[in-house]
């Protein structure tokens, strides 16, 4: 969990104007402090994994389609697989 210097203070235009009660902070790490305790860190960063896993899997897969559908209509003399 990183907190950040913001959290203790609040702007109000363009200057720093007052500090957030104690109960503010508090309210905001335990809130962080619960996403942890629940498993939403190692949930999400997992979702996120595999998502984005899914993601160049289905690339891949589009790519490896046009290629073969090249292959077919052109014949001998088409290249797949060798990077993009």
């Amino acid at each position: 969990m990183v907190l950040y210097d913001r959290l203790l203070m609040r702007r109000r235009g363009g200057a720093i104007a007052s500090i957030y009660t104690s109960d503010e902070v508090l309210a905001v790490v335990a809130h962080e402090i619960g996403h942890w305790s629940l498993g939403h860190v190692v949930k999400h960063f997992l979702f996120n994994m595999v998502s984005g896993l899914g993601v160049n899997l289905s690339g891949i897969l589009v790519y490896d389609a046009g290629c073969i559908q090249k292959a077919l209509v052109r014949g001998r003399g088409v290249r797949c697989g060798g990077g993009v």
